[in-house]
């Protein structure tokens, strides 16, 4: 990084980083996998807990062993290195962690304000990361409402952001179609009290 951010929002980077051919890959892969659909926000990095009153969608966890996993592990490396290249970040002592895909219905899918480091099993998150998989052209913005921006989901973009008290956001509802994104978090790693 060759400057400082001047303004918060300098630390909201959209990055137009991944190939059509690996969206659609990801979207057909959540829809082969129905059977492992949980209807709401699922979190946490060990044992997954489902919050159905934050939002209105449908999520799928990402295990190592899905073949996903390597794609969503190196579009988030490369993605924070990126980010590193335009704002400030830890880079050591990290992990990229909570991998997810989240589908969002038109009219109705929706996730309320809120920031992603909070006491419990996310006090860890330093960024977030969200991997739009789809274009959508009416709704679906993730927003940022005390900073007055909105970004549009567009196939491809990877959005980075910090995760604390000071970067609330929501994800509004999309209107013109599904939303599909994928989400992974930096993360400190967690060290072992001796």
């Amino acid at each position: 990084m060759t400057d400082w951010p001047t303004k918060l929002t300098d630390l909201i980077v959209e990055l137009p980083l991944i190939e059509d051919a690996t969206c659609d890959a990801m979207v057909a892969w959540f829809h082969e996998n129905v059977d492992r659909q949980v209807v709401g926000a699922v979190g946490g990095t060990g044992e997954q807990t489902v919050n159905t009153e934050c939002c209105k969608a449908t999520d799928i966890v990402v295990k190592p062993s899905d073949k996903i996993f390597h794609w969503m592990s190196q579009i988030s490396h490369y993605a924070y290195s990126e980010y590193l290249n335009r704002a400030p970040g830890p880079t050591t002592d990290i992990v990229f962690n909570d991998f997810a895909i989240r589908s969002y219905q038109p009219n109705d899918g929706y996730f309320v304000e809120h920031t992603d480091q909070h006491a419990g099993g996310s006090v860890n998150r330093v960024f977030a990361i969200i991997m739009y998989l789809n274009t959508v052209d009416e709704g679906g913005e993730t927003e940022f409402p005390y900073y007055d921006v909105k970004i549009k989901p567009e196939k491809g973009k990877v959005l980075l952001f910090p995760g604390n008290y000071l970067f609330p956001h929501k994800g509004n509802k999309p209107m013109s179609g599904v939303k599909y994104i994928a989400t992974s978090w930096v993360e400190f790693q967690e060290i072992p009290s001796q």
